[in-house]
């Protein structure tokens, strides 16, 4: 876990990226009234990354994690050498959120995204493996950007 949302786990703190369309603005408001019934339990985290990201390499991994921040500041994003990127909430692709692939519905910081997926093309990013969803070509996310 990024060291930036190290605590949120440990502590068991809550957080909702502001939402950055209607739908993300509209959902963002019905999860927060339910938020205080979530309960995480405080858990340890056993690997906190920087910003330099980690080789997954000595794990038998061809790839990388590397920080993506946008839709949170700690956001990271798995990168292997076959162009295939796990990305967490930096796209969506499932209903309610989304109806089709593209662009997450809540970010804490839009420019830092846009900069997390020009990383991520400079990576040669082929497809995109969502946090919520099926994958998707990672053509739609650069003319999204467009």
């Amino acid at each position: 876990m990024h060291e930036k949302e190290k605590d949120w786990l440990e502590k068991s703190l809550k957080s909702m990226p502001p939402g950055v369309t209607l739908l993300g603005r509209v959902f963002c408001s019905i999860v927060k009234v339910f938020l205080p019934l979530v309960h995480i339990p405080p858990t340890r985290v056993d690997l906190v990354l920087g910003d330099e990201g980690l080789s997954l390499e000595e794990y038998g991994i061809q790839g990388k994690v590397i920080h993506t921040p946008g839709h949170s500041s700690g956001s990271v994003s798995v990168v292997l050498e076959t162009g295939d990127v796990f990305v967490g909430d930096l796209a969506m692709n499932k209903f309610p959120l989304r109806l089709r692939p593209g662009l997450p519905i809540f970010a804490e910081d839009w420019p830092a995204l846009k900069e997390s997926w020009q990383l991520l093309f400079d990576d040669v990013a082929k497809t995109v493996y969502p946090a919520h969803g099926e994958p998707f070509s990672v053509g739609i996310i650069r003319k999204a950007l467009q």
